[in-house]
C-alpha cells in the first residue's frame, strides 16, 4: 500500500495510468478525473473493489511467471519507487528487468496485467508481438520515455492461470505525441486551475456536476466555446423527445400483436445476426410491460 508521502508525489506529476486516462483511452477515468486528482490538495487512497484488489494480489505472480520464463533476466519488483524526467514526468513501473547480477546491468521494463477471461479487451495479439490494447501500450511507451529504456515487456495473467508476454520497443515519434499532449494537459489545465470539460466519459460525468457545489443566482453571457454545445444540446433534446414518443408507438404496437397471439412474446434476429426476444408480462397495477433482450451475434 503506497504512503501517504508516495501519493502525494504521484500528484505531483503524470504518471504511465494518467497518460492513457489523459487521452481517453479508457472507459473508467479521463482528463478530468485525472485533473481533478492533480489539483485536488487532500490526498485521499480510494477504496480498491474486490476486482481491483485481486488484480493487485496477482501481479506479483504475472511478474513471477515471466521471470521464470527468462531465467536469465534479474527481475526485480518495483514496490513504489517512483523515477521522474523532470518535475511533471513521472513513473513507477511494475518491475524493472536486469541483465546478470550488475547493479549497471538493467536491460527493459515490466508492466503486469491481470484479467479475467470474461473482461480481457480487444487488443491482445500473439504471444512475443507488440500487439497490446492501445491504452496498455501507452503506459509501456510513456515508462520507456521516463526511465530512458530502449524496450518495455509486459506479463498478462488470465484468471491467475494463462500466462501471457509481450514486447514493446521504443519508438520516438509515440513518445513525442505523449510529451505534448502531457506538456500541454499539464500547463493547460492542471497549472492554472482550468478543468477539461469537454467530451466527458461516463466515469466523470458525477465529478463534473459537483466540482463548484456553491453557486449563486447570477446569470453571465455564453461564450464562443459554450454556444456550440448549447446549440448540440438542443439537437439532442429534441431527437430525445422524437425517440422517446416512437418508442411507445413501437411498444404499442409490439403488445398489440403478441396479444393477438396470446404468446408471451417473439423471438429472432436482427439483419446483423444479434438474437432478441421480447416479453410481454402483466405488472402488479395489471399493465403490461415489455422486455426486450439482446444477445450478441452468435449467442443463441
Amino acid at each position: 500500500m503506497l504512503t501517504q508521502d508516495q501519493l502525494r508525489e504521484r500528484k505531483s506529476g503524470v504518471g504511465s495510468s494518467d497518460v492513457p486516462a489523459i487521452l481517453g483511452m479508457l472507459a473508467f477515468r479521463d482528463a478530468l478525473g485525472v485533473w481533478y486528482d492533480k489539483v485536488n490538495p487532500e490526498i485521499t487512497r480510494d477504496e480498491a473493489t474486490e476486482q481491483q484488489q485481486r488484480g493487485n494480489d496477482l501481479e506479483p505472480v504475472a511478474i513471477e511467471r515471466y521471470a521464470r520464463l527468462f531465467p536469465t533476466l534479474r527481475v526485480v519488483r518495483n514496490e513504489a519507487t517512483t523515477y521522474r524526467v523532470n518535475k511533471i514526468e513521472l513513473a513507477t513501473p511494475d518491475a524493472l528487468c536486469h541483465e546478470g547480477e550488475a547493479a549497471d546491468g538493467l536491460s527493459h521494463g515490466l508492466e503486469a496485467k491481470t484479467r479475467r477471461s470474461y473482461s480481457v479487451e480487444d487488443g491482445w495479439g500473439e504471444v512475443g508481438t507488440d500487439e497490446v490494447p492501445v491504452a496498455v501500450a501507452c503506459q509501456c511507451h510513456w515508462c520507456m520515455h521516463v526511465l530512458d529504456l530502449p524496450r518495455w515487456d509486459v506479463a498478462l495473467l488470465v484468471d491467475g492461470e494463462d500466462f501471457k508476454w509481450y514486447t514493446l520497443l521504443r519508438d520516438a515519434a509515440i513518445e513525442a505525441e505523449l510529451v505534448e499532449a502531457v506538456t500541454f494537459f499539464w500547463y493547460g489545465h492542471v497549472k492554472p486551475k482550468v478543468p477539461p470539460t469537454l467530451n466527458l466519459k461516463p466515469c466523470s460525468r458525477g465529478l463534473a456536476g459537483g466540482l463548484y457545489p456553491f453557486l449563486d443566482d447570477t446569470i453571465v453571457p455564453a461564450t464562443h466555446d459554450d454556444e456550440p454545445l448549447v446549440e448540440e444540446l438542443r439537437e439532442c433534446d429534441g431527437q430525445a423527445k422524437r425517440c422517446a414518443e416512437r418508442a411507445e408507438e413501437i411498444k404499442a404496437t409490439l403488445r398489440l400483436r403478441i396479444g393477438m397471439q396470446g404468446v408471451g412474446g417473439i423471438e429472432g434476429r436482427l439483419v446483423d445476426g444479434t438474437y432478441y426476444k421480447v416479453t410481454a408480462k402483466k405488472n402488479k397495477a395489471g399493465t403490461v410491460v415489455l422486455r426486450l433482450h439482446f444477445k450478441e451475434k452468435g449467442h443463441a
